[in-house]
């Protein structure tokens, strides 16, 4: 993985895991000083701490999906300059039909392939954004 996808997940789950000890400090905090409400309280605390950790996962996952479709693009694009100069030199060698070079063809096959997983990428972000509309439990 890039040292900047290492840097994100770090800075995630050093966030996530600062706001749960906070969570879990003002929930103690309410315990020692509101006898009657300590409980209720404390509970609260400790789910929005829980929300906050599955965010933060969320956003990890959405980070790492959105930096392997930048990866892949990055692929797609040599594969396509790779075609392109192929298909150039068979041209001005005045060779065979374009399709059949086993070389074209696998440049071709390569990009599609490429394509798919970007879209399969694409796919799954779309996915966590309807996760995060979901309506969650009752206040």
């Amino acid at each position: 993985m890039s040292p900047v996808w290492e840097n994100i997940k770090k800075t995630f789950r050093s966030s996530a895991a600062t706001l749960k000890a906070e969570a879990e400090n003002v929930a103690k905090t309410v315990a020692e000083k509101a006898p009657g409400v300590t409980e209720k309280m404390s509970d609260k605390a400790k789910e929005i701490a829980a929300v906050v950790a599955d965010k933060t996962g969320e956003a990890i996952s959405f980070s790492k999906l959105k930096v392997q479709i930048y990866n892949l693009n990055g692929d797609i694009d040599k594969a396509i300059t790779a075609l392109g100069a192929r298909t150039w030199e068979l041209y001005m060698q005045d060779q065979k039909p374009v399709f059949d070079d086993p070389d074209i063809i696998t440049a071709l096959n390569t990009i599609k392939n490429l394509k798919q997983q970007v879209a399969d990428a694409e796919l799954k972000i779309a996915e966590l954004g309807k996760q995060e509309e979901k309506p969650g439990p009752p206040a």
